[in-house]
């Protein structure tokens, strides 16, 4: 399997008393993530954040209904706006 996730940092929140920075990615963005066995990608619309110094990536990722991705060998996998699979 391979996942891929796109994230704009829109908001950089600094804390100088604890010493930590927050990236905040909070606009939705692409990901997917493709099944090499079966030749199948999923999309999802991915929101995160990413803290320093722990190094925590929180992400938080829904499927996205008839992304206008294209696999490059094989069928996008998702759910329609009724619930229904859907292998294009």
């Amino acid at each position: 399997m391979d996942i891929t996730i796109y994230c704009h940092f829109q908001d950089i929140q600094e804390d100088t008393v604890k010493q930590t920075t927050k990236y905040i990615c909070s606009k939705p963005d692409t990901g997917y993530i493709d099944r090499y066995f079966n030749k199948t990608t999923y999309p999802y619309r991915v929101t995160g954040t990413f803290e320093l110094p722990s190094r925590h990536l929180v992400l938080n990722a829904i499927e996205e209904h008839e992304q206008t991705i294209f696999p490059f060998d094989g069928h996008l996998v998702f759910k329609n706006r009724e619930g229904k699979i859907e292998v294009n």
